[in-house]
Parts: structure tokens; sequence; C-alpha cells
């Protein structure tokens, strides 16, 4: 008896020590190919004619606190649970303490600097204190998505649909109209720290840039042409804390531009199974955070394919990746080996 608790005692160590973060220890190249087109980004869009096995909790979309480079928020999805609810959490990587704020997340939250969290529930944008309190309805009333705030969090920006019309909307953290540019699409945004830019797709084809704050004069930075596969826009971007240096997401490949030299240069290339995506810088430049996509063909069969996710920091080059929330099937193994001893 005094056996099974010592090795029970052994396991919750290792839980506890998974959740500090570990040294990346490298596992094998790109060796097993998951033969997908959509890569199962934030809750497996683009896995049509596959069967997909998630892990029994996902994590997505992680975002830094802006005044607190320990902190992020970031989507849990939980399977087993009822209604397999995802939420809407908070974690400090250096107490590991975690807090959930609310249900129906999705897409990408943001950590404003007044300490608000803005997010989707759906097509419908919300926000939250941190602390989890004054949870408030910002713009329900058609499909609004790809939210982007300013650093002073005062102002915020997306684009709004019915499914006929697009249109750009700009309005205060409360949710104030301020602006709207009609038949105007706003995606794949991100607002540069200095409160100068707002990278955005473009009108022109698959075209990527940045606006000034005016939204009316557009720098082009990775041009878009006609015959252009989907494959060839632009999905994400993330600035650097120098509002020079901007990251960004295209046919499985995340580029560095410079816009001031206008030189752009590779930043990584993603494996098919082991990709990591929707980064987010630190404030502080100490790191940046990213969703870790493992996944892997089941038996051998091209369209069963297992997925799950972990939290990670890198650094700034994207090397020395440390676990920070690992696969919740690592951690289940030893509840489920513990539990076979009661």
């Amino acid at each position: 008896k005094n056996k099974k608790y010592i090795i029970c005692i052994i396991g919750w160590v290792f839980i506890i020590h998974s959740c500090a973060i570990d040294p990346f220890i490298p596992g094998d190249p790109c060796t097993t190919k998951v033969m997908h087109g959509g890569g199962g980004i934030n809750g497996g869009n683009g896995w049509t004619g596959y069967t997909v096995t998630y892990d029994s909790i996902m994590y997505y979309a992680p975002c830094f606190n802006p005044n607190n480079s320990s902190e992020f928020t970031y989507i849990e999805w939980d399977l087993y649970l009822p209604n397999r609810p995802k939420w809407l959490c908070t974690y400090n990587i250096v107490t590991g303490e975690k807090q959930y704020l609310a249900d129906g997340a999705s897409f990408n939250p943001v950590w404003c600097t007044n300490d608000w969290i803005v997010f989707n529930r759906g097509g419908h944008i919300w926000k939250i204190q941190s602390n989890g309190d004054n949870l408030a309805p910002l713009f329900t009333d058609y499909a609004c998505y790809d939210v982007v705030v300013n650093p002073s969090s005062t102002k915020m920006i997306f684009y709004m649909h019915n499914g006929t019309w697009y249109s750009t909307i700009v309005s205060d953290i409360n949710g104030l109209v301020l602006d709207s540019i009609p038949n105007s699409y706003f995606g794949e945004a991100a607002w540069s720290p200095d409160g100068q830019y707002i990278a955005s797709t473009g009108s022109q084809y698959h075209s990527y840039g940045f606006y000034d704050t005016t939204l009316t004069n557009y720098t082009i930075i990775h041009e878009g042409y006609p015959n252009d596969p989907p494959s060839e826009s632009v999905y994400d971007a993330e600035w650097y804390g120098d509002s020079e240096n901007i990251l960004w997401y295209k046919n499985r490949e995340y580029f560095i531009t410079n816009i001031t030299t206008k030189q752009t240069t590779l930043f990584s290339s993603l494996c098919y199974n082991k990709f990591n995506l929707w980064p987010s810088v630190a404030s502080d430049n100490s790191g940046i955070l990213w969703e870790r996509n493992n996944e892997a063909n089941i038996d051998g069969n091209q369209y069963k394919v297992s997925s799950k996710t972990s939290i990670e920091l890198t650094d700034m080059d994207g090397n020395n990746e440390f676990v920070v929330l690992p696969a919740a099937e690592e951690v289940n193994d030893w509840l489920r080996f513990c539990s076979c001893w009661n």
C-alpha cells in the first residue's frame, strides 16, 4: 500500500513539475506527414473529409498581458465536459495559476493595457475584466470578427458582415461606433505597439500590408495576384515591440518584414504534423507565445487524424521552445496510472 502512494506521489510531482516551463527537447523532424489543407487551426477549421480525434483539452490562441509578460489569456476547449465548452482563461507562467473567465469563447482574444480582455463569442464581440468581473456584450447584432485594440485601449477595429456585405468598424472600448467604412474587408489584423499602424488584408486580391491611423494610406508588404490560390493569402500577423518588424503567415511559412527597409526574410517553415501558430510577442520582447499543434495519422490512415495542442514559449527568433501548458494527454496519462491503484 505504501508503495502505491509513493508511486502516486511521484506521479503528482511530475504533473506539478509539468506545469512549469520545461526545456524543449527536439523531436523528429517532419517525418509523419498529415495530409490535409487546413491545419486544424483554432478548433478544427479545414478538416473537411477527415475524422479527427482531439485531445481531452485543447489550447488555442494565447495572447500576452501587455502589462505583465508572465501572464496571458487563451482559449481552453474541454471536450469531456457537458456541451464541450470553450473557455476564455488566463494563466500565470510563474505561479501556474489558471483562471476561467467566460465560456463560449472563440477565435483570438485580446488582452488590453487597461486590463480588459476583448474576445469573440462566435460572431459577437464581448469584453471582461481580467479578474472575471463585468462581463459585457459590445457587438451582437451582426457577425463581427478580427477585432484589434490600440495600445492605449481606447479604440478597436474589426470587420462586420451579414453574409452579403462587409464593413470596417472603428469603435471605442465600450462599443460606441466612431467610424465605419462600407464595402471594406478588414481582416487578419494587428495594431503596432506605438499605435501608428494597423496591419490588415488589402482590397487587391491576396495582398497584405498596413494602414496609418486614418485608414486611408495603405502600404503593401505582400503583393497578391489574381491567380494566386487561397494558400497565398496572409492568415495571421503580429508586430514586434519596435513597431518596425511585422511577423506574418502564409502557406505554412512565417515571414518578417521590416517596414522601413522593406526587406522580408523567412522566419520559419511549418511541418505538416508539428507547427506553431498564432504568435503573441511579449511587450518587453522577452519571448513569443505560440499555439503548438501536434498531429498524426491514426493507424496509417491519412483521413484519420489525432490532434493535440499545447502552449509554448520561444525566444524572439523562434528557438529554445519551452512548454508552458503541456498537452492534456501527457498529464492525464499519470492520472489514469494512479487511478488504477485505487
